[in-house]
């Protein structure tokens, strides 16, 4: 009897040769893993420089950081507004408080910028997991969107993924390396900006798309009396600046850490799948928006995504297939995280097994009190049957249009002991 254990790629691609007549046994691996992405907000467009969030900056001009939209399916939202414009000025009532807001706002954090670090927290929480989680090794995945050559595409992932492994690892020169190979001016200005606002070095550029070379001088200035270091204020970036930049990311990401002790400890913990292959170029292959098409610019598409293997199946960096093998439908499944939900566990002592959930009642409302008198319905076009051409969003029947007895939808005027207005 033969045995063979073989992941479904290489049952795929190559199939098993064994003798007949004889009993075989073909165990095909798998594995359930999780993996966390460091989104389009962290790269400009055709840069391979790593960055932390900038929301003050980052919606003016367009470039792919923390871009404010209204909807993330454009020509979805556009219809709805051209064609159900009371729907959704009845849906924009009341305030918004943005997530992880609520404590900048109490006075909760002595550091303005500190919630600003987006890029920063993935890479702490990616640290954290394989503390947690010491069986486990990472791949670092770069990925383009497909708009432009496969050959540049192939590279420029390269170069993101090896950027992000660098601020892993606490790799200076691998950063500044990575950094110079795909550089915008929009990149250096979101990192101004980021210095304005972590370390207050008056350098906060007035268009982040084309920072100053005045801008540009004060930076280097501030960080040369910050740091204690003696870099060449001229106004140019180079590699002394991108050096720079690379220490103000360590410094705060050693703040988050609790201390440069506590994140030389979580880095001795980093451990990679191929340590001679951290990082993993994997261009335009693998687009998660609109993957049937060619030639398509999306801030989706561009990212880097940290993959967390289990020690009993890891991919063969080293094979020309390698990002085939990774990505492989059947053999790793990858659970998206949110680096949030991550922290969550790791704090409460979750070591991501299910566990039961414990329900408990809440006490019930007195009688009457913001209750609907008459029956809740409301209707949907039956496009089946009979679509609108116009409006293919006419299914959005509003509320109020069906039960104009119950007032506006979202917000009506019920019965309570106040008398006041609630929320449905």
């Amino acid at each position: 009897m033969s045995e063979f254990k073989l992941t479904r790629f290489d049952l795929e691609s190559k199939g098993v040769t064994a003798k007949a007549g004889e009993k075989h046994v073909v165990t095909v691996q798998s594995a359930h893993t999780k993996r966390i992405l460091v989104e389009d907000a962290h790269f400009h467009t055709d840069s391979s420089v790593f960055l932390p969030r900038d929301p003050a900056n980052g919606g003016k001009g367009g470039h792919g950081v923390d871009e404010v939209r209204e909807f993330s399916n454009d020509a979805y939202w556009d219809s709805i507004k051209k064609n159900n414009s009371g729907y959704v000025e009845t849906a924009k009532q009341g305030d918004f408080t943005p997530p992880n807001q609520d404590d900048a706002a109490a006075g909760k954090t002595d550091k303005p910028a500190a919630e600003s670090a987006g890029g920063l927290e993935v890479i702490l929480t990616a640290l954290k997991f394989l503390e947690a989680h010491s069986d486990h090794a990472l791949v670092v995945a770069g990925h383009t969107d497909t708009a432009g050559s496969e050959g540049h595409n192939e590279e420029l992932s390269g170069a993101r993924a090896e950027c992000v492994a660098a601020v892993l690892k606490g790799d200076r020169a691998g950063y500044v390396k990575a950094a110079k190979k795909h550089d915008m001016p929009e990149s250096n200005g979101s990192m101004l900006a980021f210095a304005a606002r972590a370390r207050e070095f008056p350098c906060d550029p007035a268009d982040p798309s084309k920072p100053t070379a005045a801008e540009i001088k004060s930076f280097q200035k501030a960080y040369n009396d910050d740091f204690e270091k003696s870099i060449g204020v001229d106004g140019t970036v180079g590699d002394e600046t991108r050096g720079a930049y690379f220490d103000l990311l360590d410094a705060e990401l050693s703040l988050a850490a609790g201390g440069d002790d506590a994140l030389k400890n979580l880095r001795d913990k980093l451990k990679f799948v191929d340590e001679a292959k951290p990082s993993l170029a994997c261009g335009e292959r693998f687009p998660i928006d609109r993957p049937d098409e060619d030639g398509v610019a999306s801030q989706t598409n561009r990212r880097v995504e940290l993959l967390f293997f289990p020690p009993d199946l890891k991919p063969d960096l080293s094979a020309k297939d390698a990002p085939d093998r990774v990505y492989h439908k059947g053999t790793f499944n990858f659970e998206t995280v949110d680096p949030d939900s991550l922290a969550a566990a790791d704090a409460d002592g979750d070591d991501g097994e299910d566990e039961d959930l414990a329900l408990e009642d809440s006490p019930a409302p007195e009688d009457g009190a913001g209750e609907m008198q008459g029956d809740l319905q409301t209707e949907m076009a039956k496009l089946q049957e009979t679509p609108d051409l116009v409006d293919q969003y006419a299914f959005l029947e509003p509320f109020d249009a069906a039960n104009p007895e119950f007032g506006k939808q979202a917000v009506g005027d019920f019965p309570s002991r106040g008398g006041d207005s609630v929320l449905v």
